[in-house]
């Protein structure tokens, strides 16, 4: 939920590349491997580097199909961890 909610924000994303991030995520953030800190680094010093960067395109998540995906897969994700 927190790189949905930073898009949401128009706040630039780096998260790590797994199922789940690709799965909410998509193509609106930069991706890392998970057991790299050198690439986690890099990719938040460009971002520190380029403050006015063009933000993510978030239309996305304006539409409505999208709010009503967001709710249901939260409410599977929250119904498979009861």
């Amino acid at each position: 939920m927190t790189g949905l909610e930073a898009l949401a924000c128009g706040t630039p994303v780096v998260a790590t590349d797994i199922p789940p991030h690709r799965e909410f995520l998509q193509d609106h953030v930069r991706y890392v491997p998970p057991d790299d800190p050198a690439a986690l680094a890099t990719a938040l010093e460009e971002l520190l580097r380029a403050p006015g960067a063009t933000p993510p395109d978030l239309r996305w998540l304006a539409a409505d199909a999208a709010a009503e995906r967001f709710a249901t897969e939260i409410a599977r994700v929250l119904r498979r961890a009861a």
